[in-house]
């Protein structure tokens, strides 16, 4: 069974640059032990086209990047993600699924960060995509949140290499490069629903508050607020206007501050710059809603706009389907 040992997460050890060569045998041997292994630059995420990326040999040989990531789609991969802001939320989450998961718990792989959080890998066989508990309250501008990735959905997970300056991911026994996916735990299909219950159930139980919805916004509504002439400040503090920001949206992956709608946040990559067929959008990932022209308001009639939303609450997640 894995053993905890929050104190030692807490220190960070300083990363001594790797050459590039070391990247692909890591790549490899993520591959060859049965993982959809795609690069990445690190906590910035993977390069253009990562969804369609070949991992053959050939294609390794050409990849750059500081970090390993893999592809769930199409996979019995299954990730419980502790996406938590303090040692001792995770440790008292921890607990709780090693009693009630205790045969999972001891195999599937515990992915750090550096940091706080922690990413449980195994195995799952479902039909469900991506969930998560409540929101609760933490001492940073971040939330503490659990979340459950699966087979059905399009994104990737980091599970080695370069995080950001100072931080890798790395891991509390087994290393995804020793352990096979084919050797990995399933967790209990049926089970999921109770999973996510057990962790809102921890979080209440230290008396963390649940965070209501920013402005009375639901998860997935957008929300039309953003005029040209808005400034919008980068993360790396540059600021633009909002017409100008719409042009180079696309091109490269962009985050951002929310203080255009919520002044007290000093989170500098909480909004992601996203461009559609409807033109700038910014994602709000603290509260999931996506901030839009306020041109492109497609009806201003308040009783609509009650009856949208209200249809938006009895009818959570559509948007993943």
């Amino acid at each position: 069974m894995n053993v905890y040992h929050p104190a030692a997460l807490k220190q960070a050890v300083p990363l001594q640059p790797k050459p590039v060569h070391h990247y692909r045998r890591v790549w490899q041997q993520i591959r060859d032990n049965g993982f959809d292994v795609i690069p990445l630059r690190g906590r910035d995420g993977p390069f253009q086209g990562w969804p369609y990326t070949c991992n053959d040999d050939e294609s390794i040989s050409m990849w750059r990047g500081k970090a390993a990531g893999i592809r769930m789609f199409g996979h019995d991969v299954f990730v419980i993600d502790l996406d938590v802001r303090s040692a001792a939320v995770r440790d008292a989450l921890t607990i709780r699924l090693e009693a009630r998961w205790p045969e999972f718990m001891a195999d599937c792989l515990w992915r750090t960060s550096g940091g706080t959080t922690l990413a449980l890998i195994g195995r799952c066989n479902t039909a469900r995509k991506r969930h998560w508990t409540a929101r609760f309250k933490s001492d940073s501008d971040k939330p503490h949140l659990v979340e459950y990735f699966t087979g059905r959905d399009k994104r990737y997970v980091a599970v080695h290499g370069y995080h950001s300056e100072g931080r890798e991911y790395g891991y509390i026994g087994a290393s995804i490069l020793d352990v096979q996916l084919s050797d990995l735990p399933f967790f209990p299909e049926a089970d999921i629903p109770l999973m996510i219950t057990a962790c809102e159930e921890v979080m209440l139980g230290l008396g963390l508050e649940q965070i209501a919805m920013s402005k009375n916004h639901v998860h997935g509504e957008r929300v039309y607020d953003l005029t040209p002439d808005m400034v919008f400040t980068l993360s790396t503090g540059e600021r633009v206007k909002l017409s100008e920001l719409e042009k180079r949206a696309g091109a490269a992956k962009m985050k951002g501050r929310a203080d255009l709608w919520d002044k007290e946040s000093r989170t500098p990559d909480r909004v992601l710059v996203n461009k559609g067929g409807a033109g700038l959008a910014l994602w709000d990932t603290k509260y999931g809603v996506s901030h839009r022209w306020k041109s492109l308001s497609p009806d201003d009639d308040p009783e609509f706009q009650k009856q949208l939303k209200q249809l938006m609450v009895e009818h959570k997640h559509t948007w993943e389907d």
